[in-house]
């Protein structure tokens, strides 16, 4: 009986890492199935749309948006409109000259006798009439002071409608500012949160492939940019918002 040995090889096997870097991509593919992404690789982007710089510093800021206002510029032809009527409720003191001139002519026959021709009557016959006449109001003056007065009660109660249209147009264009300078500090803030989570992703996604961050948190990760890529688009749609209800008092 002839028995045989056999010695161990010493050369290591050429595919003994295999096994550890499918378990180290496993995860990954299960990941990204997960999130449903079909490339292991995400780009991060911004609208570049620049947004609108309203100039609420300037002091005439409020002015010119209710000198644009048509209701504010209504009140202001009612205003013009009732100062007028005061003028002419005044002119009532005044005294007035009256002219008047008159033509007249008559032709006339009598049954059963001739008569002149018709021409010749309206000639013979016409008469001219011219009167002057000067008025002064003497027993008036309290009739004429009644409707100054009715006059004037009516430029003040212009001027009140005048007042209570700015008032509600600064209210709503102040809570406009407010709102917009609000919305504008948040899409800031936010745009630099953005960035942080962008970076933040970025250096787990490395981490992740170098196999020293799990599955989870990369998950988690990724789902804090997801959020802080939602707030920014939220933030600035609010802004675009605020800019296109200034709009409305700037051009209607």
């Amino acid at each position: 009986m002839i028995f045989t040995t056999s010695k161990p090889t010493s050369e290591p096997c050429r595919n003994s890492g295999y096994p550890q870097k499918i378990n180290a991509i496993f995860p990954k593919i299960n990941l990204l199935n997960a999130l449903a992404i079909t490339k292991d690789t995400l780009e991060f982007s911004k609208p570049e749309e620049s947004l609108t710089e309203a100039d609420f510093t300037d002091s005439n800021f409020v002015r010119d948006l209710l000198e644009k206002n048509p209701a504010y510029q209504t009140a202001l032809t009612e205003i013009k409109g009732q100062q007028k009527n005061v003028e002419i409720a005044k002119s009532g003191y005044l005294p007035t000259i009256n002219g008047s001139y008159t033509w007249s002519s008559f032709y006339n026959k009598i049954m059963g006798q001739p008569a002149a021709d018709f021409s010749e009557q309206i000639k013979n016959n016409k008469n001219q009439q011219v009167s002057v006449g000067l008025n002064i109001p003497v027993f008036n003056k309290f009739q004429v002071k009644n409707n100054v007065e009715i006059a004037r009660l009516n430029v003040i109660n212009s001027n009140y409608d005048q007042d209570i249209i700015i008032n509600n147009l600064t209210q709503s264009i102040n809570s406009i500012r407010i709102q917009f300078l609000n919305a504008r500090e948040k899409y800031h803030l936010l745009e630099t949160n953005f960035e942080n989570q962008k970076l933040s992703f970025q250096k787990s996604e490395e981490k992740y492939r170098e196999g020293l961050m799990d599955a989870y948190t990369f998950f988690v990760v990724r789902n804090n940019w997801l959020q802080a890529n939602y707030n920014l688009i939220n933030s600035k749609n609010d802004v675009i918002l605020q800019t296109e209800l200034l709009k409305v008092f700037q051009y209607r």
